[in-house]
C-alpha cells in the first residue's frame, strides 16, 4: 500500500466514523421523537375521552332541557287555567259582595220581620271582614 491509499483509507475511516456518529445521533433523535409522539398520541386519546364524556353530558342536559320545557309548558297551561278560575271566582265574589252590600244597607229587607235585622247585622259584619282583608292585601 502506498501513502495515497493509506491516506484515502484513513479519510474513508474518518468519514465512516463521522457518519456512524451521525447515525447514532439520528437514532437517539428518532427514539426521542418516538417517545414524544407516543406521549402526544396518549394525550390525544385522553382528550378524545374527555370530549366523549362532555358530549354525553351535553346530550343529558339537552334531554333535561326538553323535559323542563314540557313541564314548563304544562305549568303555564295550569296557571292560565287557574287564572281563569280565579277570574270566575272573582266575578262571583263581586256579585256576592254587591248583594251583601245591598243587604247591609237594608235594601229590600224588612227590619221589622224576624231575622231581617240579623241579616242586615250579619251582612255588615261580613263586609267589615271583606274590606279588612282587602286592605291587608293592598
Amino acid at each position: 500500500m502506498d501513502f495515497r491509499q493509506i491516506f484515502r483509507t484513513s479519510k474513508k475511516d474518518e468519514r465512516i466514523t463521522q457518519l456512524q456518529g451521525k447515525i447514532t445521533t439520528l437514532e437517539s433523535d428518532i427514539t426521542w421523537l418516538k417517545e414524544q409522539v407516543a406521549a402526544k398520541v396518549e394525550r390525544i386519546d385522553e382528550l378524545k375521552q374527555d370530549v366523549a364524556a362532555q358530549v354525553e353530558r351535553i346530550t343529558e342536559l339537552e334531554h333535561d332541557a326538553a323535559e323542563y320545557a314540557v313541564a314548563s309548558a304544562r305549568y303555564v297551561k295550569d296557571i292560565a287555567e287557574l287564572q281563569g278560575e280565579c277570574l270566575a271566582i272573582a266575578s262571583e265574589n263581586s256579585d256576592l259582595v254587591t248583594f251583601v252590600r245591598k243587604c247591609a244597607t237594608g235594601a229590600n229587607i224588612r227590619a221589622d220581620k224576624p231575622g231581617g235585622a240579623k241579616l242586615v247585622s250579619d251582612a255588615r259584619a261580613l263586609l267589615k271582614q271583606y274590606d279588612s282583608v282587602k286592605e291587608q292585601i293592598q
